[in-house]
């Protein structure tokens, strides 16, 4: 017997895997809503890290100040410059310290998460690279604080950005899986964005130590980068997030 008409039933795309569409029709799969649940948490750490760290910057600055200020006003005969005041400045460090830990931990658990992603969608390789590069570097990490090596802390860095490459190569897959080919293509741009300001700040900071004219350039163009990394940090939380609703709404009829 034919179905009936469902006018909010959502629209599927052809270029969606069969598989997939028989899973986000039933919104049973408890992989794929897995995933999706795990890339609300990635979601949710990058905002916490982000708003951690802009916090850091700006009441940072701001209890540097006072505390400055205050000690001026303090200062003691014979001084020659004012007892800083470290109070403010030591509890809020202590708690954006605290922001950045728990967005990474729930980064982490999240990323743990998406490793319930289907064979079938292709994605499954680069989602265990990705874990797998990424616990590796973070395990270097945390031995660079004792050891404190240049080389160490080097790799783990090396390590560090081939598994967000891997993690934005399993992002477009999957998008690709469930039909969304526009947020594939905006994991495609964030991608090349990210290889073309990583090349041009590994070149920026070689032409800047060496001083002279072209390092005053090389300074400019590594604030510009900068400030184009925000963005592009940006865009990458916006696809996760897409992507996550893209997943629970039906694949490629969310925009």
């Amino acid at each position: 017997m034919q179905d009936d008409f469902n006018p909010y039933a959502a629209p599927t795309s052809s270029m969606m895997h069969p598989r997939a569409a028989e899973w986000l029709r039933s919104t049973d799969d408890p992989s794929l809503q897995k995933v999706a649940k795990g890339l609300g948490l990635i979601y949710i750490s990058i905002c916490i890290i982000l708003l951690s760290a802009i916090l850091i910057g700006i009441l940072g600055g701001v209890t540097g100040a006072m505390g400055a200020q205050r000690g001026a006003r303090a200062m003691q005969p014979g001084e020659a410059f004012p007892r800083p005041e470290f109070g403010g400045m030591a509890i809020v460090m202590l708690l954006c310290g605290l922001g950045l830990i728990v967005g990474y931990t729930l980064g982490l658990i999240g990323t743990f998460m998406c490793l319930a992603t289907p064979q079938e969608t292709g994605a499954k390789g680069l989602i265990t690279t990705s874990v797998v590069l990424m616990v590796i570097a973070l395990v270097m990490t945390i031995a660079n604080v004792a050891v404190e090596n240049m080389a160490l802390a080097g790799l783990a860095n090396i390590l560090s950005v081939a598994g967000g490459i891997a993690f934005i190569l399993f992002l477009k897959k999957l998008a690709e899986f469930i039909g969304a080919i526009h947020l594939a293509r905006r994991a495609q741009s964030i991608l090349i964005a990210l290889v073309v300001g990583v090349g041009l700040l590994i070149v920026s900071l070689g032409i800047a130590v060496t001083g002279g004219g072209a390092a005053i350039i090389a300074g400019l163009v590594i604030f510009v980068l900068m400030i184009g990394g925000l963005v592009v940090f940006v865009m990458y939380a916006n696809l996760i997030n897409n992507l996550r609703k893209a997943i629970q709404s039906g694949g490629a009829s969310y925009v």
